[in-house]
């Protein structure tokens, strides 16, 4: 009867779906209900879908949703046929936080130009980077021995403290110096209204509350101080990216310049702690590659050696298999046109849903898919998925929309575990599941609620 229901007051609108296999939709929340009152969290309610069918239907209330699990559909719609879709979301949710200067909320001619000038894009990023890695591994050890002596006697969480670890290595990396106990308080004021905004449903209002307005013009108004400094008494030998982008020019204004700077953060203090704790946790729980780790980083300092060390690439390629910080990714069908894809045609504004969860698992692809081996990235398997996305690993998306700090938050990361697992042991996790507070913030996985013990080896 409520199936009947649903057929009837919503015709009109299934019809163009009637081919396409999926959950059966109920009147009168459809299928919403498998993300309101589940257990599984959203993106493995999508992978589910992937038993009817790898371009699926789904309905939440009167609204249809495509949820694709298909690797060649994610690819057109991501990459190869990209021009016939766009993104929705998080646009209006983040634009009061990030402001109109970022990528991540534009589209089309207005995307590219975005794409273009924000310093991560420039031809000088890759040298930057590079200059990075001595003060990585500084606040890295500097971080661990802090830490170390904090969990003698008991284990703390350690989500939070590496997300602090993370916010400092951003800082040093992007102005030269830690930023203050201040700024952190109004970086965490915008991000809580950015992740409160994505996950509210409704109409948004187009500005954030006085406070937090209050605390994006002191954030920006911060590195709008620093970039007239630098422009007032530049140094010359400096390497952080303020100072090289003022060096090297720009085309971009200097809030705009300090908005795409700022970003940084909203970028990867979020994703990156989540996948460091996620790697930490996992080579606590697998001891034997934990070990394969620390022997081969054992005596590593130089940048240039971390980079090209096999066994750490793997261990986090595997990490970010198993445990992705980022699982969810939302496109629309361009308004005005309907478009064609798998054999279905979908109406103009048609909601997809993409999900690197059930292809990141699939054991038609991967052996042995729930299990943690590192040591399965071969040199061929590498050249064919790599981290700009391949048919069944893309943890920071895929295509010309790839994570714009991909490159940044892969060597932070290989950076802090070959310096962590060359000097350190660390517990983290240890007889806990690894959702014992997961929760959904600012659009990624957070493995809230692990404890961890640090102790620096002998």
């Amino acid at each position: 009867m409520l199936n009947w229901l649903f057929e009837t007051i919503h015709a009109d609108t299934l019809r163009p779906f009637g081919g396409m296999r999926g959950p059966t939709p109920w009147y009168p929340l459809g299928n919403a209900g498998a993300f309101l009152f589940k257990t599984q969290r959203p993106w493995e309610v999508i992978a589910s879908f992937a038993k009817y069918g790898g371009m699926t239907v789904f309905w939440t209330f009167g609204e249809p949703t495509v949820a694709l699990n298909d690797p060649a559909l994610i690819e057109q719609v991501m990459r190869s046929r990209r021009e016939h879709f766009y993104k929705d979301g998080p646009a209006p949710e983040l634009i009061p936080v990030l402001t109109r200067s970022t990528p991540n909320v534009n589209n089309g001619d207005e995307w590219l130009a975005s794409r273009r000038a924000t310093p991560l894009s420039r031809e000088f990023a890759s040298a930057w980077l590079r200059a990075q890695a001595p003060s990585v591994r500084a606040l890295t050890i500097e971080w661990a021995d802090r830490l170390a002596a904090k969990t003698r006697d008991a284990r703390v969480d350690i989500l939070p403290a590496a997300q602090r670890l993370l916010f400092d290595c951003f800082a040093v990396g992007v102005v030269g110096a830690k930023l203050s106990p201040n700024d952190y308080d109004n970086f965490t004021v915008l991000a809580n209204y950015g992740s409160a905004r994505m996950l509210q449903m409704g109409t948004l209002a187009a500005e954030l509350p006085p406070d937090g307005v209050e605390a994006r013009e002191r954030w920006l108004a911060m590195f709008m101080r620093r970039i007239a400094e630098e422009r007032a008494r530049p140094r010359p030998e400096a390497r952080d990216l303020l100072a090289v982008t003022v060096r090297e020019g720009t085309k971009l204004s200097d809030r705009d310049l300090a908005a795409e700077l700022g970003n940084t953060w909203f970028g990867g203090d979020f994703s990156g702690p989540s996948t460091l704790v996620s790697a930490l946790y996992l080579l606590t729980h697998n001891g034997a590659s934990g070990q394969r780790l620390a022997d081969a980083v054992a005596g590593l300092t130089e940048g240039a050696d971390i980079d090209a060390c096999e066994v750490l690439d793997q261990t986090l390629r595997e990490a970010m298999r198993c445990l992705p910080a980022v699982a969810v990714w939302g496109r629309r069908v361009l308004p005005a046109k309907p478009v064609t894809l798998g054999g279905s045609v979908l109406p103009g504004n048609t909601k997809i849903y993409i999900t690197n969860w059930h292809l990141q698992r699939a054991s038609s692809f991967w052996a042995a898919p729930e299990s943690f081996r590192p040591d399965r990235w071969t040199k061929d398997l590498r050249a064919d998925q790599p981290y700009s996305g391949g048919s069944h690993f893309f943890p920071m998306g895929l295509g010309p929309r790839v994570c714009l700090g991909a490159h940044y938050i892969v060597f932070l990361l290989k950076h802090v575990l070959a310096a962590l697992a060359g000097a350190y042991d660390v517990e983290c996790g240890a007889g806990q599941p690894y959702d014992a507070g997961q929760s959904f913030y600012f659009a990624t996985r957070m493995p809230y609620g692990l404890k961890a013990r640090v102790r620096r080896r002998a």
